[in-house]
Order: structure tokens, then sequence, then C-alpha cells
């Protein structure tokens, strides 16, 4: 009974953990809960995947119009974690979805934007519950939509028709309206969660919404449709 407390308290921790972006914490909370409990293998492998993506993005923050990073070393090690948890299929069905969408955002990264459309449409991001979530999750499904208008705008449209242009332009515009309504929500429950713990005297309170960390991706959700329109007329 000690190591299943022990084992719910340290994964609210690392639920926690994921939803601040206190990315630097993932690999000892990791060490940790495998230590207390068994077949956490495949979970360890999506935390040590996700958190190593996002500090290289923190050390090599991507910018508008840059070029992929390309396979680096640090992103091998992360697709390397991803591919464990993903082959061996042990992941319940929600974990099982953040591994793909953190593998749909390692291939952005890397440039490969048609794989990255490829594994959104496999785990189906228009179908995933925004409803009583934990807020990384929120974030999580906001930077997808954010991801996917991104590979839309880099990827060409092999016929020149224009209603097939129009189209594409919907769609693009689409996924980051629907990445900024999701942004948003993610913020608001962020503060929410912050605000309770400070009232709960949480001792390791994390970074007030205010500073919270919207990344290349969120802040891309949060600015890109308002801009495409201002383009467009």
């Amino acid at each position: 009974m000690a190591t299943k407390k022990g084992g719910s308290r340290l994964e609210t921790e690392i639920e926690r953990c994921r939803s601040e972006c206190q990315w630097e914490r993932i690999p000892e909370l990791v060490k940790q809960l495998s230590a207390k409990l068994i077949a956490n293998d495949d979970m360890a492998e999506l935390l040590l995947g996700e958190s190593k993506l996002e500090l290289f993005l923190k050390a090599y923050p991507l910018k508008q119009g840059a070029s992929p990073c390309g396979p680096r070393p640090k992103l091998i090690e992360v697709r390397k974690h991803l591919t464990a948890a993903l082959d061996r299929g042990n992941l319940k069905p929600e974990f099982l979805q953040e591994a793909h969408l953190v593998m749909a955002k390692l291939n952005y990264v890397e440039g490969d934007y048609k794989e990255a459309l490829n594994t959104y449409a496999k785990v189906g991001i228009d179908d995933m519950q925004l409803a009583a979530v934990p807020p990384y999750r929120l974030r999580m499904i906001a930077e997808a939509y954010s991801t996917k208008g991104l590979c839309l705008e880099k990827l060409p449209i092999s016929s020149s028709t224009s209603n097939l242009h129009a189209d594409r332009e919907q769609e693009i515009i689409m996924c980051y309206e629907k990445a900024g309504d999701i942004a948003l929500l993610y913020l608001q429950e962020i503060e929410r969660v912050i605000i309770t713990n400070m009232q709960n005297r949480s001792p390791k309170p994390g970074p007030g919404a205010h500073e919270q960390e919207l990344g290349y991706f969120l802040e891309t959700g949060l600015q890109r449709a308002h801009v495409l329109y201002f383009k467009n007329g």
C-alpha cells in the first residue's frame, strides 16, 4: 500500500512538472517512479523522450522561417525513447496518444513535416478530449494543432487549382485558431492550479501564470491566425 501511495504522489508530482514545464526535474522523478512501481518502463521512456525534447528546444529555440534541426545526437536520443515506448505498446491509450504527439513534434523539429501530419491523422487530434484532463495535456493538444498548421504551411500543394489553395489556407487558419483557443484554456487552468497550490502552501510552487513559458508552438498558435488573416486581407 505504501508503494502504491508513493507511486501516486510521484505521479501527481510528475503531472505537475509536465504542466508547469519543469522539465529539468523529470529525469530524477522518473528514477523514483521506476524504483517504486513495476512495469513503468514504457511510461519512463515517454517522459524521458518528452523532457529531453523540451530541454533541447529550450537550449535551441525554434524561430519562424529557420531551417529544421535535422537528426542531432540529442534528438536521436529522444527518438529512441519514444520508439521504445511506442513499439512495445504497453502504454495506456491516453499515454500512447501522448507518445505519438511528442513523436510528431519531434518529426517537425527534424523537418519531416509529412510524417508529422501522418501521425496527427493516425492519432485523431480532433477527437481528443479537452474536459477534465491535466493542464499539460491541453498544452500538448494546443501544440499539436499549431504544429499541424506549421507543417501544412511548409508542404507545397501538388495542384495549382485555386480552390485547393483556398482550402489549404482555411485548414491552416483553423489549426491555428484551435491551437490559440486551447492554449488559452491551458493558461487559465495553469493559473487556477497555481493559485490553488499557493492557497494550500505547496512547498514547491511553480512559476506564476504571468511567468509561464509559452514556447514556440503555443506562441505560434496564439499569434499566427491573426497574421494570416491580416496577410490575406
